[in-house]
C-alpha cells in the first residue's frame, strides 16, 4: 500500500510552457500548466498526449459555450452549476449521436426545442 499524498504508478512529471496571443491588443503572455502521468518520461509521447487531452477539452468546450451558452450562465450554487453541466454534456452526447439531421449539435439543439417529435426521437430513440 503507498503511503498517503502519494501517486501510486506515477512516471513523468511535465511542464508545458504555452505562448498565447491576444488578438485584441497584440500582447502575448506565458501560460504555465503541469501534468502528471503514468507514461514513461519520452518527450514526443507526453507531448502527444498533452494534445490529444486539450484537443478532446477543447472541443467539448466549444460546443457547450456555442451550443449552449455555458460560459454566460449565470447560475451560482455548485449542486446547480454541476447539475446543469452535467445535464448539457448529456445533451451533446445524444444530439452527436443522433444521424437523422445533417446539422450541427448548435441547430440539433434548437430543432429540438422547436419540434417535439425530434426531441422524442432524441431521448428515446438514439443509441
Amino acid at each position: 500500500m503507498a503511503a498517503p499524498g502519494t501517486w501510486v504508478g506515477l512516471a513523468s512529471l511535465v511542464m508545458v510552457i504555452r505562448r498565447c496571443l491576444d488578438h485584441a491588443t497584440g500582447t502575448t503572455s506565458d501560460e504555465v500548466r503541469y501534468f502528471i502521468s503514468s507514461l514513461p518520461a519520452r518527450v514526443k509521447r507526453l507531448a502527444g498526449a498533452v494534445r490529444q487531452h486539450w484537443g478532446i477539452e477543447n472541443g467539448l468546450h466549444w460546443v457547450l459555450d456555442v451550443a449552449f451558452n455555458e460560459d454566460r450562465m449565470r447560475q451560482r450554487s455548485r449542486n446547480g452549476i454541476e447539475n446543469l453541466a452535467l445535464l448539457n454534456r448529456l445533451a451533446v452526447s445524444l444530439l452527436r449521436q443522433d444521424q437523422t439531421v445533417r446539422a450541427g449539435v448548435k441547430c440539433k439543439r434548437k430543432t429540438a426545442g422547436w419540434d417535439d417529435n425530434y426531441l422524442l426521437h432524441l431521448l428515446f430513440n438514439c443509441s
